[in-house]
């Protein structure tokens, strides 16, 4: 996700421990990781979800360019009566 070196890391460290006291360090970084974790967890739901959704849609559009079959008329299987013309 990002490409961060080992230098990058130091140095945040560094301002952590800098800007927050080094006792309440750890319940940053934890609260920081649940954050993280929600964040992957939202991203991972919409992914699934507009995946599902581009599915859907790629579905509808090859059902519309599918040409329909032509129904055949169903020949009638009454009877016809013929009437009788006396004359």
């Amino acid at each position: 996700m990002f490409d961060i070196g080992n230098i990058e890391l130091f140095i945040i460290f560094l301002v952590l421990i800098i800007f927050i006291k080094p006792k309440d360090l750890p319940i940053v970084l934890r609260k920081f990781g649940i954050f993280i974790s929600k964040l992957r967890n939202i991203s991972y739901i919409l992914y699934k979800k507009y995946d599902d959704w581009i599915k859907l849609v790629e579905m509808e559009e090859e059902e519309k360019n599918t040409p329909k079959p032509k129904k055949k008329k169903a020949k009638s299987k009454k009877k016809r009566v013929v009437k009788n013309e006396q004359k």
